[in-house]
């Protein structure tokens, strides 16, 4: 693998009196962790598995929960999660509430010394300031490797300004060709995507019941109706689009739409279903992972709106199960997924983006986007696939900072 790479900084140390061929101890750290299931989350966790399975890598999953962590090795730091701050004054350094969460999570960490440096040799995370400013700090005497992944967006490494003028890492990966391409120069980097289990998302098998649990099934349309649902997985945040989603497929005969997902707007964006698709929609909430290969499964088509996205796993985990997709035309939207999905222009035009829904909708077009879709997944977006790129941009990591500390 070739990355873009520049020399490791003389003033850190992650390296010991260790004999060669040791496993690099390998610390994963993102409050979230065990608590919920969101991209990042699903990712660090997807990874950890498969790192955790080579003989030259041990791995430890940091995290202020234990849920989904079974067989893997984890510390559950003790901190109040991110909604009790929705409310705090945003502040320099403490710009939204997931900062106000950080910043407690790190503090706990360091405090009650379930993070010690010494046992690490390279940590990765994807938030910024609090947890990078403590794993880095040089006062330890054997800090830690630092890998940024982002997972959340790449502006701590490019903004510049305030806090973020602060940023530093011995690593840098980016999820996206477009998070490289801005970044590229600053610290070694190496773009490696996110991945998804195709046995775990996989298409409809006529032998399986597409029926959902009780308390979701009963707010769908009949699956002999021939209405439509059309799926949005999603936060309930500005960045997500929910709201266009709603105005699209208002204008789309003869479908219900179905959002998967929580946040602050729900109120706002139930409200305007009411008025835009009255009877034609249902908010299920967050939903546990192991219902979510069932819930793409009887959906008809994924929509998504969010023209920023980092990474999307929605896309592959709706193309693994032969979903069709509906995608703003981006280039890290069209760099996961290719010709396997419809793009629509223009997010903001509802008419345009239910015309682009309602041709993958289509039977001639939609089994076509399925089929393209799974076999994009399976050939290049395994989470085996993105692991082994993990763990070989962490080996030269390692390399080099044992070189400039031999």
């Amino acid at each position: 693998m070739n990355f873009d790479a520049k020399p490791m900084s003389p003033d850190r140390s992650n390296s010991e009196d260790r004999n060669p061929g040791t496993p690099i101890r390998l610390a994963m750290i993102l409050p979230g962790l065990g608590t919920v299931r969101r991209g990042a989350e699903t990712a660090f966790i997807e990874i950890a598995r498969r790192l955790s399975a080579l003989p030259d890598f041990q791995v430890t999953l940091i995290g202020m929960g234990s849920e989904g962590l079974d067989g893997l090795d984890h510390v559950v730091v003790s901190a109040p999660g991110r909604d009790r701050f929705r409310r705090w004054p945003g502040l320099p350094a403490f710009r939204n509430f997931m900062a106000w969460e950080e910043f407690f999570f790190a503090l706990s960490m360091r405090l009650s010394g379930r993070f010690r440096p010494s046992r690490f040799d390279v940590a990765i995370g994807c938030s910024y300031p609090w947890i990078p400013w403590i794993v880095r700090r040089t006062s330890f005497r054997h800090a830690p490797a630092f890998v940024f992944v982002t997972q959340n967006g790449d502006w701590p490494v490019r903004a510049g300004n305030r806090e973020y003028r602060f940023f530093g890492c011995e690593g840098l990966v980016c999820v996206s060709p477009e998070h490289e391409s801005r970044c590229r120069g600053r610290f070694p980097t190496v773009i490696i995507g996110n991945g998804v289990d195709i046995d775990r998302f996989r298409p409809h098998r006529f032998s399986e019941d597409r029926s959902l649990p009780v308390g979701i099934e009963e707010h769908l349309p009949a699956s002999e109706s021939g209405t439509k649902i059309v799926l949005v997985c999603a936060a309930l945040t500005q960045e997500k689009r929910v709201d266009a989603a709603i105005k699209a497929v208002s204008r789309s005969p003869g479908t219900f739409l179905l959002v998967v997902g929580d946040g602050p707007l729900k109120s706002d964006l139930v409200g305007l279903a009411g008025h835009l698709l009255p009877g034609r929609h249902h908010f299920a909430g967050s939903m546990p992972l192991e219902l979510m290969p069932a819930i793409y499964r009887r959906a008809d088509a994924l929509l998504h709106m969010n023209v920023h996205e980092p990474f999307g796993i929605v896309y592959l985990e709706a193309a693994a199960t032969a979903l069709p997709i509906v995608a703003p035309d981006v280039p890290t939207a069209r760099w996961i997924l290719a010709d396997a999905a419809n793009y629509f222009p223009d997010p903001d035009g509802a008419e345009g983006v239910s015309e682009c829904l309602m041709k993958a909708l289509d039977p001639s077009r939609s089994s076509e986007l399925g089929q393209l879709a799974r076999a994009r997944a399976v050939n290049e977006w395994t989470w085996d696939k993105q692991s082994m790129r993990y763990a070989e941009f962490l080996r030269a990591i390692h390399r080099q900072t044992a070189t400039v500390h031999p």
